[in-house]
C-alpha cells in the first residue's frame, strides 16, 4: 500500500456544516501534488460548497482551488476567502448571506473564465457586487511562486481595499 502525505480540507455550506472532504495527495520530496493518477479525491457533497478561510464580513474572495486561495491568503492574510474546488463549483457558488461583494479569483483558462462569468452574472442579478481577477500565470499559485507574496499582495491590494473588505491598511 502506497502512503503519502495529504492536504485534507473540510468542505462546508454557509451554515458551517461539513458537507464533504477534499483530499490532495502530496509529493513528500517536493512542494507539489503527488505524481499519482488521481492526486485529488473528494468525498461527500462539494459542488457549490467551499473550503472556507475565515468568516466573511461583507467581502469574500472566492477562488477555484485550494492552491489558488491558499496562495492569495499567503500573500494577503487579512482577506476572508473560500475555495470552491473546481471551475464548475465556482460557477455554482452562491454568495453567503451578508456578503455584499465577491472577488472572483479564477484560473487563467477558458473553463475558469466561463465559471467566473456565470457567477458574476448571478451576483449582478442578486445585487452582489462582483469583481473578477485573473492571474498572470495559470493560477494564483503560479503567480505567488513567480512574483513572491509581497508583489502579489501589492497587485491585489487596491482591489481588496476598494472592495470594502479588511484589506491592507496603507
Amino acid at each position: 500500500m502506497l502512503r503519502l502525505p495529504a492536504l485534507v480540507a473540510a468542505v462546508t455550506g454557509d451554515d458551517g456544516a461539513v458537507t464533504g472532504v477534499q483530499r490532495t495527495w502530496l509529493d513528500p520530496r517536493s512542494p507539489a501534488k503527488a505524481g499519482v493518477a488521481a492526486p485529488r479525491k473528494a468525498l461527500g457533497r462539494i459542488h457549490g460548497h467551499a473550503v472556507r478561510f475565515g468568516s466573511p464580513d461583507g467581502t469574500l474572495l472566492v477562488g477555484e482551488g485550494i492552491e489558488t486561495v491558499l496562495s492569495l491568503v499567503t500573500a494577503m492574510p487579512e482577506i476572508t476567502a473560500a475555495a470552491a474546488l473546481s471551475a464548475g463549483s465556482l460557477g455554482a457558488f452562491a454568495p453567503p448571506p451578508g456578503v455584499a461583494r465577491l472577488i472572483l479569483a479564477r484560473d487563467n483558462d477558458t473553463e475558469g473564465e466561463r465559471a467566473a462569468d456565470r457567477l458574476a452574472r448571478r451576483c449582478a442579478r442578486a445585487g452582489v457586487a462582483a469583481t473578477v481577477v485573473v492571474p498572470d500565470g495559470g493560477d494564483f499559485n503560479d503567480d505567488l511562486l513567480a512574483l513572491g507574496p509581497a508583489a502579489l499582495a501589492a497587485r491585489l491590494a487596491p482591489l481588496v481595499r476598494g472592495a470594502g473588505g479588511r484589506g491592507p491598511q496603507g
